[in-house]
């Protein structure tokens, strides 16, 4: 099986990981045809998903809003016409799980990213940035809620 985590967003991402983790990966959701390529790259009744489930945020600009939500609907039709069965999660709701509740602070998903994919460089050839630590959690935590794996 292979579990998606994706982060829409202009800084977004789209992260997978196998079951047994030994492969893993992540790419912009900016570069559109890879953000494709990774969710269609392996069978659809093989592959599921997290999307977080965004809203607009406190002193957030009118286009801004815009743009974060026809990032959210495009992350969405992207799974729907690959046919890839997905789930939606709320931040807190992640972060709650993975034990990284950021408030805010991109600094501690990395972090808790970092402890989790240690090797991300070597294995999967990109650095653990901003862009793409909250995506790979949440492909971590998609491929732990499948399996049954808790803290």
């Amino acid at each position: 099986m292979i579990y998606l985590g994706i982060d829409p967003g202009a800084s977004g991402a789209v992260a997978w990981v196998t079951g047994d983790r030994s492969q893993y990966g992540a790419v912009r959701l900016c570069e559109a045809d890879a953000a494709i390529e990774a969710i269609q790259q392996y069978e659809p009744h093989r592959t599921v998903a997290l999307l977080e489930r965004v809203s607009a945020m406190p002193r957030q600009g009118v286009s801004s809003t815009f743009n974060f939500g026809a990032s959210f609907g495009w992350c969405q039709g992207a799974l729907m016409a690959s046919g890839v069965s997905f789930a939606l999660v709320t931040p807190a709701q992640w972060q709650g799980e993975m034990s990284c509740r950021t408030k805010g602070d991109k600094n501690i998903s990395k972090s808790a990213a970092e402890r989790l994919f240690p090797r991300l460089r070597e294995d999967a050839g990109i650095r653990l940035a901003h862009w793409n630590a909250d995506a790979l959690l949440l492909a971590e935590l998609c491929r732990r809620r499948a399996l049954g794996v808790t803290l």
